[in-house]
């Protein structure tokens, strides 16, 4: 498709949010000559859309501007392989609460003039990556005003638009000190542990602290003994009151 002014234009009033299905073994083009290729605008008062790319297809996008100018967000997922060229930004994301998602197993490319990513100047999103394989270059800086979660991916980055030298980023630099990003994998969530102590209460224990597994539960508990006529009747929160605790207690 191509447009005049933009080549996909939406306002939405009743959570009409924009999914564009991509079919497998396509490879379908967006383009346009003056503003955005996919514009999806408040209207003035209107719920602010979101777009969704998917599908084990392709989309190139094209635009002498801004190529994608989403108001709430923007999501690629389930295989979808996207690729844009654009005169100003790539992606754009207007509010402050919304995110661009990039999901594991897709592919996106960008070359913008200007940015790949960025928020308005008046808000900050986030870019938010769960995984696939990315490449970022833009004249002026390849990411710009926006907050960036890529987990424990590891990102390269280089001043050099071309990607020549690129080196591992420190996650410390300022991100938008770079023209060219790259990224691939998928970010493994790291499950918290614990460590539990047991106070016998005037007894003994012979184990005063377990740690949690994976799943954040305690795969046993110790039982204490105290000399004299007393029984055990549970590990407590408290010594007075409080809840009981059993191994199927998550931390």
């Amino acid at each position: 498709s191509r447009g005049e002014d933009h080549a996909i234009y939406w306002k939405a009033a009743d959570n009409d949010d924009l999914i564009i299905e991509l079919i497998e073994g396509t490879t379908n083009n967006i383009s346009d000559g003056k503003w955005s290729a996919i514009n999806g605008a408040d209207g003035g008062g209107f719920y602010c859309p979101s777009l969704t790319i998917q599908g084990n297809g392709t989309l190139n996008v094209s635009c002498a501007d801004n190529a994608i100018w989403v108001w709430d967000g923007t999501t690629i997922q389930n295989g979808a392989t996207v690729n844009i060229t654009c005169g100003g930004t790539g992606i754009s994301n207007n509010e402050s609460s919304g995110k661009i998602v990039i999901k594991p197993g897709t592919t996106l490319n960008i070359s913008g003039d200007d940015h790949a990513i960025q928020t308005d100047n008046r808000r900050i999103g986030t870019f938010y990556v769960e995984g696939g394989n990315i490449t970022l270059k833009g004249n002026t800086s390849a990411i710009y005003h926006i907050n960036c979660d890529f987990g424990n991916i590891p990102v390269y980055v280089s001043e050099n638009v071309s990607g020549e030298g690129a080196t591992l980023w420190d996650g410390t630099t300022d991100i938008t000190n770079y023209k060219y990003i790259r990224l691939s994998g998928t970010r493994t969530e790291v499950t918290p542990t614990y460590t539990v102590t047991f106070d016998a209460n005037g007894g003994t224990v012979d184990t005063a602290t377990l740690t949690t597994e994976t799943d954040g539960k305690l795969a046993s508990l110790p039982t204490p003994t105290k000399s004299g006529n007393y029984r055990f009747n549970g590990w407590f929160t408290a010594a007075s009151g409080g809840t009981q605790v059993t191994v199927d207690k998550v931390y």
